[in-house]
């Protein structure tokens, strides 16, 4: 990956609301009929393409797992828009990296320890197991 083996101090300095909400717009923007396309979505889906298997980057597995999320909301059966079909089938970084990632934050999902572990784990991977059949 084109990330440094450890995490510089300036990104480790950023609070995690602000990938958290730039995710959560994300979702909610895919949601809506047709109201990303013409966007270019190509460095949101590096950022999320890079930053998803790094627990070095960004701890929180719930977060990294809501980037799954948004590509799940982008899936083109899902969002039924042109635009995101060249995100997973044409994208330099998707097709290296993606399947590789994915299985990496479904293990990594299985050391998450909350109370709701068993419900929050099906979920997310579920998400990740709908990505690599589409895949």
């Amino acid at each position: 990956m084109p990330l440094p083996p450890t995490c510089p101090m300036e990104f480790a300095t950023m609070p995690e609301h602000f990938v958290e909400d730039a995710m959560k717009l994300l979702i909610f923007a895919s949601r809506i009929p047709k109201a990303l396309d013409g966007v270019v979505l190509d460095e949101f889906m590096n950022f999320i393409i890079m930053f998803m298997p790094s627990p070095e980057f960004i701890k929180n597995p719930y977060l990294r797992a809501k980037m799954v999320e948004v590509l799940n909301c982008w899936m083109p059966r899902m969002s039924g828009s042109t635009a995101t079909t060249t995100l997973f089938e044409g994208h330099q970084l998707s097709l290296e990296y993606l399947v590789r990632n994915l299985l990496k934050l479904y293990v990594d999902i299985e050391f998450t320890g909350s109370h709701t572990q068993f419900y929050d784990k099906f979920n997310i991977r579920h998400n990740i197991v709908e990505l690599l059949e589409y895949l």
